[in-house]
């Protein structure tokens, strides 16, 4: 369900894996050493529909009174569990006395791809996801009608995962010198501390604030949980190339935070394939 590890898992304490793909926006806060995942709504911003959901292996939720019973899929020999998160903001909470996020190093050097490619410390960098405060002069999210859904997490450590094959692309902003073209990541996370009985996650309603939903998972004795969050087109539509799509992400991008500029994204070597999905991008406060 999630991208290969891009740290080492020897730990004598489960970790929760909570990986992203899609349409979204990574929001470092260094002050309060937090992490805020704004799912965009597609609607509102009048792109192709996209769904945001949560995901976990059906056999690590928790089933009971107080629980939100998820949809259940199969997909191959797995059963996957699917709640919506259309509408609801979550949370996750941690043991106590553990606090703060930890971000990877910033995007200070000119690579153009990570080295080796396949590598997953190589890819734990923010210099693999665009910078909206470097691309557009962002400095906050401004537009919260656009924001269908969130997660927010106030412990662990963030990270940057490794793109399916054909899933990454390289493209440069034009009229933006100071930001060099290079592969880009589609995918990253937080790596959460969790009791090992298990975590529950909260779902609020983000019009309702006294409306609430749990979720309830436990790990495998001993061993980390992965579970994603995604927000993804939700139907077959017309074939659109690279620099369409990410024209039209952008757009949504630069609609949600206070954009100085919006300057248009220009595909770099790059063969389109089916698989290349949205590029998630992040802004510093």
């Amino acid at each position: 369900m999630t991208s290969q590890p891009p740290i080492d898992q020897s730990t004598s304490a489960p970790r929760l894996w909570v990986e992203f793909a899609g349409l979204g926006v990574f929001v470092l806060d260094r002050q309060k050493a937090a992490l805020d995942l704004q799912l965009v709504d597609a609607e509102v911003a009048r792109i192709v529909p996209h769904r945001p959901v949560l995901m976990a292996p059906f056999d690590r939720v928790r089933i009971g009174m107080g629980f939100e019973i998820p949809t259940v899929l199969t997909i191959g020999a797995t059963r996957v569990a699917i709640w919506d998160l259309t509408g609801r903001d979550l949370t996750c909470s941690a043991p106590d006395a553990i606090a703060g996020v930890s971000f990877p190093d910033g995007p200070d050097w000119t690579d153009p791809r990570p080295k080796p490619i396949d590598s997953p410390t190589a890819w734990n960098n923010l210099h693999w996801l665009p910078d909206l405060n470097a691309a557009c002069g962002a400095t906050r999210i401004a537009h919260k009608e656009l924001v269908a859904a969130s997660a927010s997490f106030t412990s662990g450590s963030m990270f940057v995962g490794v793109p399916p094959i054909g899933a990454d692309v390289r493209f440069m902003f034009e009229g933006v010198p100071s930001v060099t073209p290079r592969l880009y990541s589609d995918r990253g996370g937080c790596i959460c501390p969790m009791d090992p009985a298990g975590v529950t996650l909260t779902l609020t309603s983000r019009t309702d604030r006294s409306r609430s939903w749990k979720v309830g998972l436990v790990p495998d004795p001993g061993t980390d949980l992965h579970i994603a969050i995604s927000n993804y087109a939700q139907h077959e539509t017309m074939p659109m190339s690279t620099g369409q799509m990410l024209t039209e992400h952008f757009t949504a991008y630069y609609k949600l935070v206070d954009s100085k500029t919006q300057p248009a994204l220009v595909p770099v070597d790059h063969t389109d394939a089916p698989s290349v999905r949205c590029v998630p991008p992040f802004l510093m406060i």
